[in-house]
C-alpha cells in the first residue's frame, strides 16, 4: 500500500438526497446563492451557494471544491462522483492509492431534528455506498449514523458498503 488521502471530501448534490423516502420530503436540503460571492469574515473566501434545511444550513462547496482559491482543482464529475472513473483518474495523477471519502455536508450542518438528522443521513449514506460500489477499494467513505436518533442506524437492515468509519456530529 503507497498513500492514502485520508480527508477527501465528497461535495453533495440535490441527487445526494434523492433517497429520501416520500414521507421525509420536508427534511430534503434546499440550496441558496448568493449574488456576493466574499464572506465577511475573511473575502478570501468564496461564499457561493449554502444548503439549508429547517433551522440549520452549511457550505455548499464550490464544484471544483476550492473555496479558497488555493487547492487542486478538479471536474465536478470527480468532486461529485457522479463519475468514480475521474476521480480514480485523479488519485492515478497525484500518485493516491485510496481516498478516504467525507461528507462536506455533515462536517458543517447541525441539525437538532433526530428524525431529519436520521433521514438525511441515511439519504446520504445510501447515495455514496452506490456512487462508490465497485471502486475495489480505492474509495472507502466514512459512513453517517444519526447520532441523536441511534434506533435508526440499522434500518436498511444490510450495513451499506464499502464504508471504513463512522463520523459523528462534533460536540461543542
Amino acid at each position: 500500500m503507497g498513500f492514502i488521502d485520508c480527508d477527501a471530501h465528497i461535495i453533495e448534490t440535490s441527487e445526494t438526497w434523492s433517497y429520501l423516502d416520500r414521507n421525509e420530503e420536508a427534511y430534503r436540503p434546499r440550496r441558496a446563492e448568493f449574488l456576493d460571492k466574499r464572506t465577511a469574515f475573511d473575502p478570501s473566501v468564496r461564499l457561493e451557494r449554502i444548503w439549508t434545511t429547517g433551522d440549520a444550513w452549511t457550505t455548499n462547496l464550490p464544484s471544483d471544491s476550492n473555496q479558497r482559491g488555493n487547492a487542486n482543482l478538479f471536474e465536478a464529475a470527480a468532486t461529485h462522483l457522479t463519475d468514480p472513473e475521474a476521480r480514480l483518474a485523479d488519485l492515478d495523477a497525484l500518485g493516491i492509492d485510496a481516498q478516504i471519502v467525507i461528507s462536506s455536508f455533515f462536517i458543517g450542518v447541525e441539525l437538532d431534528n433526530p428524525l431529519a438528522e436520521a433521514a438525511l443521513s441515511r439519504s446520504y449514506n445510501r447515495w455514496l455506498a452506490d456512487r462508490t460500489s465497485g471502486q475495489s477499494g480505492r474509495l472507502p467513505w466514512t459512513m453517517r449514523p444519526p447520532s441523536e436518533c441511534w434506533t435508526h442506524v440499522p434500518r436498511d437492515g444490510v450495513r451499506p458498503k464499502p464504508w471504513c468509519c463512522w463520523r459523528t456530529r462534533s460536540w461543542h
